[in-house]
């Protein structure tokens, strides 16, 4: 997304949504002039339902980046047992997290993407902490309860 986006703006595109699934890249507004709305999925209900939104005009910086990684996508139950597609380094097996999903918002696809990973592994409590000690970095964090809890308030 972040090539993408260079490339874009190295040709004069003044707005533009990039969107390659759980990662979106914004360079601007929408046309109209109002800022684009960005829906974080609400984990395992259906495609396109949303559980809070991202504003283009909430950027860290001159672009912005949303991207999210769940456990939620790439799924299957069995035997009670949820298995999905983050693994444990140690285990090989899906990781064990209180998180269903974590949504990072700063200006690089490539960091943000690192960090929602790495925030999903580390759980709730971790991801916080370490997402609150960045610099120009917000994150939404989903628990596999539900819970909402926002950085950005």
């Amino acid at each position: 997304a972040d090539h993408i986006r260079a490339f874009l703006l190295e040709n004069g595109v003044k707005s533009a949504l990039i969107n390659l699934g759980g990662n979106i890249a914004v360079i601007g507004e929408k046309p109209d002039g109002n800022p684009f709305q960005i829906g974080v999925q609400k984990p395992f209900a259906p495609a396109g339902t949303y559980c809070t939104t991202v504003s283009s005009s909430q950027k860290i910086t001159g672009t912005s980046s949303v991207v999210t990684s769940g456990v939620y996508e790439r799924c299957f139950e069995y035997n009670g047992k949820l298995y999905h597609h983050i693994l444990d380094t140690e285990t090989g097996m899906p990781a064990q997290t209180d998180l269903s999903g974590v949504t990072i918002i700063t200006d690089s696809s490539l960091h943000a993407d690192a960090l929602s990973t790495t925030c999903l592994l580390l759980g709730l409590d971790q991801g916080l902490s370490y997402i609150e000690g960045l610099p120009d970095v917000e994150a939404v964090f989903i628990t596999m309860d539900g819970e909402i809890v926002d950085t950005r308030n």
